[in-house]
């Protein structure tokens, strides 16, 4: 008969945990990835794109589905995703906000901050005028989040401390 390991207190982890994707170090080289095939040649409109960094798959944000798509058509594409593929929860990077998070929750989300920085740390929410790189830090205070199962309570206390909140289910 075996005994079972335990992990000494400190190491503890999920049983199984899918790491988050990849991204590029460049925010530049991952905005053009992802928007490589944005429709502009075709006559389609171009939206903006967001990467489940759960899955990596490409999303639109913020956009509502044709008619006669999707039952949820009050939902934006990220939602949807997320609540198809994730159980409701999503950890996604936004192109539109310059490298932002956004946590979602059910129907409920919230921006987390950015991943990608400035050589001077800055992450240039406004108006991004340097390159900007991959931040480590922030990448695992975000892979943090998702391994310990946090993301519902940081919605929670991100929402409750915002002077203004996302709409629901608008990404």
């Amino acid at each position: 008969r075996q005994l079972a390991i335990l992990p000494r207190p400190g190491n503890l982890r999920p049983l199984c945990i899918r790491p988050l994707v990849k991204l590029r170090d460049s925010y530049t080289e991952q905005y053009v990835e992802v928007h490589k095939e944005d429709g502009s040649d075709t006559g389609e409109p171009v939206h903006d794109r967001a990467i489940c960094l759960i899955c990596g798959e490409i999303l639109f944000a913020g956009k509502k589905p044709h008619p006669g798509g999707p039952r949820n058509v009050d939902q934006g594409g990220c939602t949807r995703h997320t609540e198809e593929y994730h159980n409701g929860i999503g950890v996604l990077l936004l192109f539109r906000r310059s490298s932002s998070v956004l946590l979602i929750n059910g129907p409920f989300s919230a921006y987390y901050g950015s991943l990608y920085a400035d050589r001077n740390g800055d992450d240039q929410q406004v108006t991004p005028s340097l390159p900007m790189y991959l931040d480590q830090q922030r990448f695992f205070r975000v892979y943090k989040l998702w391994a310990e199962n946090s993301i519902p309570s940081q919605v929670s206390s991100l929402r409750n401390s915002a002077s203004v909140v996302i709409r629901r289910s608008y990404y």
